[in-house]
């Protein structure tokens, strides 16, 4: 039951957008190519925590992409 894997890719890409790191801009890029008709939506509440990851509200979403 959970939200399918490209609906997590859009929610990542759109939650990456804002973070200065390699990985979730490949991430963002990725997302982007993966359906290029379909803008990435737009992302309120971004925070990003050096080394930890990131996290914002994506679509109602809490959306938190974290390293392990």
């Amino acid at each position: 039951d959970g939200i399918g894997g490209e609906a997590a890719l859009r929610l990542a890409g759109a939650v990456e957008q804002g973070s200065e790191h390699p990985l979730g801009r490949a991430i963002t890029a990725y997302a982007t190519k993966s359906a290029p008709h379909e803008p990435l939506p737009a992302v309120r509440e971004f925070a990003a925590e050096a080394g930890r990851g990131v996290r914002g509200e994506v679509d109602g979403h809490v959306v938190e992409v974290r390293s392990p």
